[in-house]
């Protein structure tokens, strides 16, 4: 584990040819949680400045505070150079559609799933 916290892991993992970051978040993700979270995720793109794939498991996530959302917006966009695709995985259609708002200011792809199964069944990019 790169990273671990009581709301959120963050591992660097290689995947077929591409690198990923899988984000695994746990309860309410709170602006302190964002904050620290993104300083730890800008630090890994700085030591690895290339492409991304990211993938965000909201499985075990419980909501989130909007000054949580609204610091990962800014992390995204310091990142968005080294992001080829986000990926996201929700149960909770609140979660799915906080996602996919934030996700259309960026021109990088995206997808946004129910479940890993769903996932593993219609998307072909994460290897």
């Amino acid at each position: 584990m790169s990273f671990s916290t009581n709301h959120v892991d963050i591992e660097s993992v290689r995947r077929g040819d591409g690198h990923c970051l899988q984000f695994k978040f746990k309860g309410r993700f709170t602006e302190a949680a964002s904050i620290e979270a993104c300083q730890h995720w800008n630090e890994l793109m700085e030591q690895n400045p290339v492409k991304h794939t990211l993938i965000w498991d909201c499985i075990e996530m419980e909501g989130f505070e909007i000054a949580a959302k609204n610091q990962w917006s800014k992390s995204l966009k310091l990142n968005s150079n080294h992001i080829s695709t986000v990926v996201v995985i929700s149960h909770n259609p609140v979660i799915r559609g906080a996602a996919r708002l934030m996700l259309k200011l960026f021109s990088f792809d995206s997808k946004v799933v129910r479940s890993h199964n769903q996932l593993e069944e219609s998307y072909e990019l994460v290897v």
